[in-house]
């Protein structure tokens, strides 16, 4: 549903403003200032007892959306400017889906270095874009985070 959302107008209409703001060349710069957006202007707030299904344009206009709604988000952005980008699912150890994240790739993107030393390109060239924890940089693994002296991590 992402590829058809990065369709929709107010989503073509802010992934065009986010990537003219940059160098035409500066593709990893465009990811970067998406995933920083979606992180940090789209409040992650989960679903009650039931999942709710939302496209990227009511996402925008609410302000708001669970981890599903921000990765979809970020890739119908990615998608609206000719990046590409897809859905990653998450599993737990014993094959329990429970979580959504979202993974980028551009030209050159196989050698990427993020800020954190963690943060690297996966050997295919796919850039992991968490959304829901404040402060993960483009291409950091949860893991790699410092928690809360609770052991918890912050959610945006």
């Amino acid at each position: 549903m992402a590829y058809t959302d990065a369709k929709l107008p107010l989503v073509r209409e802010l992934g065009t403003r986010f990537a003219r703001s940059r160098d035409p060349n500066d593709i990893e710069g465009v990811v970067r200032d998406l995933h920083r957006f979606v992180r940090d202007s789209v409040r992650y707030i989960p679903d009650p007892s039931y999942e709710e299904i939302s496209d990227s344009q009511t996402i925008l206009e609410n302000g708001y959306g669970d981890c599903d709604d921000k990765a979809r988000l970020f890739v119908a952005l990615c998608r609206s400017v000719g990046i590409d980008s897809r859905i990653r699912p998450i599993f737990d150890d014993e094959g329990y889906f429970y979580h959504v994240q979202a993974e980028a790739k551009w030209p050159g993107s196989a050698r990427f270095r993020g800020r954190n030393a963690a943060a690297q390109a996966q050997p295919n060239g796919w850039i992991l874009c968490e959304l829901i924890l404040k402060n993960c940089e483009l291409g950091q693994a949860p893991a790699t985070m410092s928690q809360s002296s609770t052991g918890a991590r912050v959610l945006t």
